[in-house]
């Protein structure tokens, strides 16, 4: 059920991309991408979620959590020349990559900190190395976001108070930092730019642009409060504070701006989310282990 609505919160925003790109006079290609991509990723996930139950594993994430973080490397050393650093290219699409990780990263590392693990500390080193990728690249408002988002999973480790403040003392001044750092990249239109868009088209486009918009937010606020998840909670920030920043236009707006990357980003983590959904996932199997451990 958790995965089916995030599915299904996210098609009046990528129903209404096609449409602002269109009044944005976007290439009939770029619009086909939006559609197919979204569709295929759409599909794909559903028919995952319904042909196989999925299950929690806490072995070894935080060597995947290691992995993702220098995913965010890669654009520096093979990605197109020229500043900012965020994007590489395959066959024809332009991958974002930090919009890919990011919220799977989330995920993932809610599920490690939630459980008593020695691989917290790792786990931790993983975050900054994140926050360092981004902070080079730059990318002020994906750090930002993960800054954010990093608060509730912060709170839900096992990590002394100590190390917890350190380590989002980190994230948040390397956040504030980002925003020093030169961004020559323009805006476009139908990326950046669709509110604009939008509010140009009229004010009831502007008003049904910001619904779609927020439906997604909306949704991963809800199963947080329903499921009591911290992971929903975290990445429910991390969309909503790049939704926040849209107006600045300094980074692509999540499904309703052009974008095969920020798609493929969201139903990701919401067939990640589908574990998420579960109160406590990580602890109710850590003590369960323990008890198995203790009974032998």
């Amino acid at each position: 059920m958790t995965t089916r609505l995030l599915v299904f919160a996210a098609v009046p925003a990528l129903v209404g991309s096609l449409l602002l790109m269109a009044i944005a006079d976007a290439a009939r290609s770029l619009l086909i991408q939006q559609g197919v991509v979204a569709t295929i990723s759409a599909v794909c996930v559903l028919s995952a979620v319904r042909l196989k139950k999925t299950r929690v594993s806490l072995r070894g994430h935080h060597w995947i959590l290691l992995a993702l973080a220098a995913c965010l490397f890669v654009p520096l050393a093979f990605g197109a020349p020229g500043s900012p650093h965020r994007w590489l290219g395959l066959g024809g699409l332009r991958l974002y990559v930090a919009a890919i990780v990011l919220p799977s990263f989330l995920c993932i590392w809610y599920y490690a900190s939630a459980a008593q693990s020695a691989s917290q500390p790792a786990c931790v080193v993983a975050a900054m190395l994140v926050a360092l990728g981004l902070f080079v690249q730059p990318d002020a408002a994906q750090l930002s976001a993960f800054a954010l988002a990093a608060v509730p999973i912060l709170a839900a480790s096992h990590l002394a108070r100590t190390y917890k403040v350190i380590a989002f003392a980190t994230l948040l001044i390397t956040a504030f930092a980002g925003w020093y750092q030169p961004d020559t990249l323009s805006p476009v239109r139908y990326v950046e730019g669709v509110f604009d868009v939008a509010r140009d088209f009229s004010r009831a486009a502007l008003f049904i642009a910001i619904l779609a918009a927020s439906l997604p937010v909306l949704a991963f606020a809800w199963l947080a409060f329903v499921r009591r998840s911290a992971a929903l909670l975290s990445i429910g920030i991390y969309f909503t504070t790049l939704y926040a920043l849209a107006p600045l236009q300094v980074t692509p707006v999540p499904l309703l701006g052009f974008g095969a990357s920020p798609i493929l980003g969201y139903f990701l983590v919401a067939f990640l989310a589908q574990h998420a959904a579960i109160p406590d996932a990580a602890k109710t199997m850590a003590k369960a282990s323990s008890n198995q451990s203790d009974s032998v």
